[in-house]
């Protein structure tokens, strides 16, 4: 009536214009009814988000669920999930060929621990928690017609299962335990996808279509009032009962339906317009508000849709977090707890715990930046948040209102006056005045001081209004009624204090310091230090006093970086609290009920001083590590909130909501076994009986040890999470803390009974604790069980007897056996007895003429060396010579005979050149062949290559050829040639000496030992080379023969089996003239520096005589006198002796290879060690040669030639290697390895590339830099370059110039080019320059 009476009266006093409108507007308003538009807001909120980067496999999301034990199940893109809140446990195709595809789209938790998951193109499967397998529940009318999509299942209030499909419903039969189409609503729908679907209390059907809502009664028919173009052409994506009859109806729109039913009709009750769209998900939870999740327009609640008219709609955001990081979201789930978890389509699971959104809060929580918060204070509902280096924050309700760039960005306290001005204390531009309502500041004026402190600590405001100010390096600052003081604090035996933290007011108007030197009690005009000189201790941590505040009673609580200590209000001796945790506190701040909390490097705590008890700040704050709290920086606003500023925000929390978890501990089981790294599925190998879960006992053998247990709790508990903690009672009984995967792991256990215990609890509460058990037992391997035993007892009893009665018929054919090995081996001993006698008769005989000779001769000459003339004493010092050489030779002859009679001799048969290893042993002799003027020559055949032991084969022909010699009078002849067959070749040495008549060679074949006859050079021997040479020729499978005629000479063959490998047949002359030396070797030698190390000093001297012509030679008895004269003088080369007592030749070589100054310097050992193992012992310790005693001259020089020739070429290489690199980044010459390998020389080399340009670089300046003496410098450099110091540094710049030249244009000078690379005089730089590249620098002009 009242809307037809304005439309009346306008009628009559408007124009038809006026009139549509109005008439419009009355239509409008007659259908609000139909259409109404709820209110709106806005809310921020505490979310816990999870991605990938937490574990998801995949942060596609499309549907979730909750199964009887609390896991929250997950269906992605990329298979199945499963959260128990910390940790994800992946489902994946590869792990499980069953489930046929990975792209779920839904998933449900169903009774008896299943699990049913579906997706598209017939992908309908269920998974059984107990056995881990995946079941195949496609309909089997879908291979009738087409492979459908399965929406989803619902379960109605009966039990009654239902699959959603793009082809109709399917009811699952209990009986088949397949989902059948035979029953009446399936031809009603078949050519619909249903998304959704409800039975309500009435048992009629609710069907939500791709294209309308159906609600039917269970034979298909329409309800009364159903009206099929209420939502025709929608996506109908959610049914949701709100009580009462009332169900809401949602779709891919901005519409929302609310629909009443009773038993047999529907009606239309209304229909909202929305302020949002696309809902995908509705839900009511158990406080009655009405959950709605949309795809694109993120999370909505109301708690007021039936009982407004205009229900509120509210937009809940995460904070720290924009609308679109939780906008398209495609599940919503609300777990026991009464949280609500959402999946998204492409930013993982994200979990509202509306309990927690009261308790502690990181600033990062609601968009504060990562700033370095020093400072707080407050004016009614606005938080001022001071930070050191972005300036002030003002912040209202948890979100940034504004940033302010003052004077001087770096605030480190706040003060608010009673006027509501703020006072700020910076670091670099002193005190601000700043006004909170228009944001201006300015710099405080301190007039007519002179240069006043700019970089402050703190700012405190007295109860009398005064205004301290403690600064950096200057006295304390104090305001009183607008005017600044100084006041310094000094006192007796104390230097005045300057760098000030802090003023805090005490009792009964005093005040308290804290300072970096001193605590001072301040009363009236009288100033207490109560710590004296902190800075001036002898300590790398001094005390640091970093917060204070004063209790009720006046006394002062100061947190330290050791501790928390008590001061009485009068003073007094502190006090440490030994109740606290010893750690390093920053902030130390009182709440509204005068609790003390602690913020430091333990975290955050509170304290009783009345209880002495803390307690740690509820919560996991391990990712809290990685922020450090600023000294001082803690507030407590009027609403009892606390804040802590930290290098990268603050937190913020009230006491009076932080509290224990009051939540018991979920589902804890055990989970699955691992052994060798593969997971055991229930119901195979050692969980045949079943999952792990449903054992209480386990039995593992003994060859799969190395397991892995993993342990299931199920907590969302965020603030206080439980945490694990095991112990394998039997094997060490300790309880050790478990990480956050909840697995455990051994290796190798012993067989054995344990048992395994695992606790859940919470940390830091006291209340429940869960402990769960399983008895694991190590198998004994096969050979250690009873039944093995008893049938080793049964083989061992018949084995004993069978082996008596063996052994009673073995007795007596080992008894004769024995009797005669025992006649063999006496004859054997009986022959030896006589030889050994023979051996020994000989060897005395042929030993004591040259020994003799050699004893007589040295005594005469020691008797009348003063009458005796230079050509007498050199002719005795030439037989003492011969005689030592004649026995050297019996000796090793001697030897090798010994060695040979070894069964150990190591024996390598090998292609064997015989013409090298005659040559070989003529080279060793040739000087006796010259002496002697003998004739030799040799004739190889085609084929003179034997298979034989390469070394025995030289001996045999070194006797041969020695005996020939000895034998064969001066100018006479010797030939020696090789004959070959198919099988065999043979080397013969045929002298036309003195040769054997007939006796001496039957007995010479006879026995192998003889008295030899003297040489034609009175040469003696003991007859051993000959026993020895057949030895050798028999382990050849060789044969020697001899053929000798008295007068007429000798002819002597050895024969070996022959080699297929063959080389050009030739004719060879006598070996060349003895060894001499060239100029260019002398050269070589000379100005070169050999120690000689060997504890026996003649040998000492003797290699002193061999080498004092040639080289300047040093000498050391022992190891350790080596190293040290090898540190002091840096000798050329070493020569050392392997056996010496204390730091042997091996030790020595080692030292000296593992020092940077010595580490170049090459070593040759020289030893009566002549073993291969030996050779190799020394050559692995660094050594460059080993030449085994005895050794002739010749040999020594040569290699000592070669090394110091090869040490040439390797200076040149490291010489090149740092003159040449003249340009940035250009690449080394060959040898640049080796400067890298040579710390020293590497630096070296860096010195000279970075300061060749200084024209006051000399040897004294380059030593310096180095951080050696002079002399070490260029010995070192001279050992490695072969030149000194300065000369590479010359060569250097001389090379750099020369590329300058190349590269220069014609406009610079050569003067330039020379200052340039170090050279002060340009006619210097000339010369030197035509020096080494043989033309002057104009040249390259």
């Amino acid at each position: 009536m009242f809307l037809s009476s304005i439309l009346i009266i306008f009628a009559q006093n408007a124009n038809r214009g006026v009139m549509r409108f109005i008439y419009s507007l009355v239509i409008v308003l007659s259908m609000l009814p139909q259409l109404i538009l709820g209110a709106t807001g806005e809310e921020r909120a505490h979310f816990r988000h999870f991605t990938t980067r937490e574990g998801l496999v995949s942060n596609r999301i499309f549907s979730l669920s909750q199964d009887a034990n609390g896991f929250i199940w997950a269906a992605t893109d990329m298979g199945m999930e499963r959260f128990d809140g910390r940790n994800f446990r992946h489902f994946r195709l590869k792990d499980y060929p069953s489930m046929v595809r990975e792209d779920i789209i839904f998933v449900k938790c169903i009774k008896d621990h299943k699990v049913v998951l579906s997706g598209y193109n017939g992908v309908l499967m269920e998974y059984d928690t107990r056995t881990d397998k995946f079941t195949d529940k496609m309909p089997s009318e879908f291979r009738q017609s087409f492979y459908k999509g399965v929406e989803g299942i619902y379960i109605s209030p009966r039990g009654d299962r239902y699959a959603c499909t793009s082809g109709g419903i399917y009811r699952y039969d209990t009986s088949s335990g397949e989902y059948i189409s035979q029953f009446p609503l399936f031809r009603k729908f078949e050519h619909e996808t249903v998304r959704n679907m409800l039975v309500d209390g009435f048992g009629q059907y609710w069907l939500a279509t791709v294209g309308n809502l159906y609600v039917c009664d269970g034979q298909g028919r329409d309800l009364q009032g159903y009206d099929a173009q209420m939502c025709k052409d929608r996506v109908v994506t959610g049914i949701l009962p709100l009580g009462g009859g009332n169900m809401a109806i949602s779709a891919f729109s901005d519409e929302l339906w609310i629909v009443g039913s009773q038993r047999g009709r529907i009606h239309l009750q209304r229909k909202l317009r929305l302020p949002f769209s696309n809902v995908c998900v509705m839900h009511k939870d158990r406080t009655g508000r009405v959950w709605l999740a949309s795809d694109g327009d993120g999370l909505w609640y109301t708690d007021d849709l039936l009982s407004s008219a205009h229900p509120h709609f509210t937009h809940l955001i995460p904070q720290g977090s924009i609308a679109e990081d939780l906008g398209k979201i495609y599940a919503l789930l609300e777990d026991k707890q009464g949280n609500i978890w959402l999946g998204t389509q492409n930013n993982g699971l994200w979990e509202y715990d509306r309990y927690r959104q009261t308790n502690v809060l990181f600033s990062s929580d609601f968009a504060f930046p990562a700033a370095s918060v020093s400072s707080f204070t407050s004016d009614g509902n606005m938080l001022w948040v001071g930070t050191d280096g972005q300036g002030l924050y003002s912040v209202r309700g948890g979100h940034v209102v504004r940033n302010y760039k003052l004077q001087s960005n770096n605030l480190l306290s706040l003060a608010r006056t009673s006027s509501g001005q703020f006072k700020v204390a910076t670091w670099g531009k002193g005190i601000l005045n700043f006004d909170p309502k228009t944001g201006a500041s300015s710099v405080e004026k301190f007039d007519g001081w002179p240069q006043p402190c700019n970089n402050f600590f703190s700012l405190s405001i007295l109860s009398n209004g005064e205004l301290w100010a403690c600064p950096a390096n200057d006295d304390l600052y104090i305001s009183r009624k607008g005017k600044w003081y100084r006041q310094q604090l000094s006192g007796p035996r104390i230097l005045p204090d300057k760098w000030i933290y802090k003023v805090i007011s005490g009792a009964d108007n005093s005040q308290w310091v804290l300072t970096a030197n001193c605590l001072w009690l301040i009363k009236g005009n009288r100033y207490y230090p109560l710590l004296r000189n902190l800075m001036s201790q002898k300590t790398h941590t001094p005390l640091d006093l970093n917060d204070a505040v004063v209790d009720a009673d006046g006394s002062l609580i100061v947190a330290t970086n050791k501790g928390v200590f008590r001061f009485s209000k009068n003073g007094g001796k502190p006090q440490l609290l030994t109740f606290l945790p010893k750690a390093e506190y920053h902030v130390l701040q009182k709440d509204k009920d005068g609790l003390f909390w602690l913020a430091g490097s333990d975290g955050i705590l509170s304290f009783s001083l009345k209880r002495r008890s803390f307690r740690y700040l509820p919560g996991d704050w391990s990712d809290a590590s990685k922020y450090s709290f600023n000294n001082r920086a803690g507030y407590c606003d009027a609403a009892g909130n606390l804040y802590f500023g930290t290098n990268g925000g603050y937190f913020r929390f009230n006491p009076h909501t932080v509290q224990p978890s009051n939540s018991s501990i979920g589902y804890f089981s055990f989970s699955d076994l691992y052994i060798k790294r593969v997971r055991v599925r229930p119901g195979t190998g050692v969980l045949s009986d079943g999952g792990l879960p449903a054992l209480e006992s386990l039995d593992i053998p003994y060859d799969q040890t190395d397991m892995a247990i993993s342990v299931d709790v199920v907590d969302y508990d965020e603030l206080s999470p439980v945490q694990c903690r095991y112990r394998l009672v039997g094997h060490g009984d300790v309880w050790i803390e478990m990480d956050k995967n909840r697995q455990i792991s051994f290796n190798s256990l012993p067989k054995g009974v344990y048992h395994l215990e695992v606790q859940a609890y919470r940390p830091n509460e006291k209340g429940e604790m869960k402990t769960i058990s399983l008895r694991i037992e190590v198998l004994p391997p096969w050979w250690e069980t009873w039944w093995f035993r008893i049938l080793l007892c049964m083989m061992l009893v018949g084995g004993t007897l069978e082996f008596f009665r063996w052994r009673l018929r073995n007795l007596t054919a080992m008894k004769d056996e024995l009797k005669r090995l025992v006649d063999a081996r006496t004859h054997q001993l009986s022959e030896a007895l006589a030889d050994k006698d023979r051996l020994i008769s000989m060897v005395a005989h042929d030993l004591k003429n040259p020994m003799f000779a050699i004893v007589g001769a040295l005594t005469g000459l020691n008797k009348h060396q003063e009458q005796m003339e230079n050509a007498e004493r050199k002719h005795v010092v030439t037989e003492v010579l011969a005689s030592a050489s004649a026995l050297q030779g019996e000796m090793q002859k001697l030897l090798d005979w010994a060695q040979s009679g070894q069964t150990e001799l190591a024996w390598n048969p090998t292609n064997v050149n015989l013409e090298s290893a005659t040559l070989n042993v003529l080279q060793l002799l040739h000087t006796v062949i010259e002496q002697k003027q003998l004739n030799l020559t040799t004739d190889f055949a085609a084929k003179v290559y034997a298979v034989a032991d390469a070394r025995s084969v030289e001996v045999v022909i070194r006797n041969i050829v020695n005996n020939a010699i000895k034998f064969t009078r001066k100018g006479g002849s010797i030939k020696i040639s090789v004959e070959t067959s198919d099988d065999f070749v043979w080397i013969s040495v045929a002298d036309n000496g003195v040769g054997m008549d007939a006796e001496q060679l039957a007995n010479l074949q006879a026995s192998g030992y003889h008295e030899s006859t003297q040489g034609t050079a009175n040469e003696k021997g003991t007859g051993l080379g000959f026993t020895l040479c057949q030895d050798y020729m028999a382990r050849n499978n060789g044969l020697l023969t001899v053929n000798s005629c008295a007068g007429s000479g000798t002819t002597v063959t050895a024969s070996f089996p022959a080699s297929s490998v063959t080389i050009v047949p030739q004719t060879t002359q006598a070996p060349e003239s003895a060894y001499v030396m060239s100029a260019e070797d002398m050269a070589l030698l000379a100005g070169n520096t050999i120690l000689v190390v060997d504890d026996d000093l003649l040998i000492c001297r003797s290699l002193e005589f061999m080498l004092d012509n040639y080289v300047s030679v040093q000498v050391a008895s022992d190891g350790q006198t080596a190293l040290e004269k090898t540190e002091q003088t840096l000798p050329d080369v070493v020569l050392s002796d392997v056996d010496m007592p204390g730091m042997n030749g091996l030790e020595l070589s080692k030292a000296l290879l593992n020092t940077p100054a010595t580490c170049h310097i090459p070593i040759l050992f020289i030893s009566a060690r002549n073993g291969d193992k030996d050779r190799l012992l020394g050559l692995q310790s660094g050594a460059i040669d080993y030449i085994a005693k005895p050794f002739s001259q010749t040999e020594l020089l040569i290699k000592l030639v070669n090394m110091l020739r090869l040490r040439q070429r390797q200076q040149q290489r490291v010489l090149d290697s740092v003159v040449n690199k003249t340009t940035q980044g250009a690449p080394s010459e060959e040898g640049g390895e080796n400067v890298d390998k040579d710390p020293f020389l590497s630096s070296f080399k860096e010195m000279v590339e970075r300061d060749f340009a200084d024209k006051q670089m000399q040897l004294d300046t380059m030593a310096e830099k180095m951080n050696v003496s002079q002399s070490t410098l260029s010995r070192k450099i001279k050992a490695l370059t072969g030149k000194s110091p300065v000369d590479v540094l010359t060569s250097f710049r001389l090379n750099r110039a020369k590329q300058m030249l190349e590269t220069a244009s014609s406009e610079v000078q050569i003067i330039d080019i020379a200052l340039a690379v170090g050279f002060n005089d340009s006619s210097y730089f000339t010369r030197k320059f035509r020096e080494k590249f043989g033309y002057t620098p104009s040249k390259l002009k």
